[in-house]
């Protein structure tokens, strides 16, 4: 039997189970495990934040529509503890939860988080020419 290109490679067997997605996530989040583990500290810190980018930027934009999300989710990230770092990496891999809501809404009432988006918004509008 002939394997379409779609299958060919991807390590089942036509008329086989394919595994669901979060089976391959989860393998996939493993595998990174002794990538991630060789990393230097730095390397590792930074992978960690992009990970938790990637769970914070949707709930800025559901939660706070029309916010600049690049500008917004660095205020985050750069005022979120290393535990809330981890937690929201982690969150970024199995998708945002009400768990990552709230770890984003306890981050943005922070007075330096507040007073980083004050800062976002108003370089956006002297960027923008309203100020």
């Amino acid at each position: 039997m002939v394997q379409s290109r779609a299958t060919r490679g991807c390590g089942w067997r036509l008329g086989a189970e394919r595994p669901s997605a979060r089976t391959i996530v989860w393998k996939a989040a493993f595998a990174l495990v002794p990538c991630i583990a060789a990393c230097t500290p730095t390397a590792q810190d930074e992978i960690a934040r992009e990970a938790a980018k990637q769970a914070v930027r949707p709930v800025l934009a559901e939660r706070f529509p029309g916010v600049p999300l690049e500008g917004a989710t660095d205020c985050v990230i750069d005022n979120a503890s290393a535990q809330e770092i981890l937690i929201l990496g982690t969150d970024a891999v199995t998708g945002p939860t009400e768990s990552t809501v709230e770890v984003v809404a306890d981050i943005v009432k922070r007075p330096a988080t507040l007073e980083c988006l004050v800062a976002e918004g108003a370089a956006l509008a002297v960027a923008g020419g309203l100020i």
